[in-house]
């Protein structure tokens, strides 16, 4: 039972890495989109 417990925080991480992954692979992550833009600015 306390493991089950312990895996709890873990498994709900899992979707919004996912979804941060997601956003990755769209190029709709505001804060990683940024970056390359200032790249282009050098």
């Amino acid at each position: 039972m306390n493991n089950r417990k312990l895996d709890i925080p873990e498994v709900q991480q899992i979707p919004q890495f996912m979804k941060i992954m997601d956003d990755l692979s769209v190029g709709n992550n505001p804060y990683l989109v940024a970056v390359p833009e200032q790249e282009k600015l050098r």
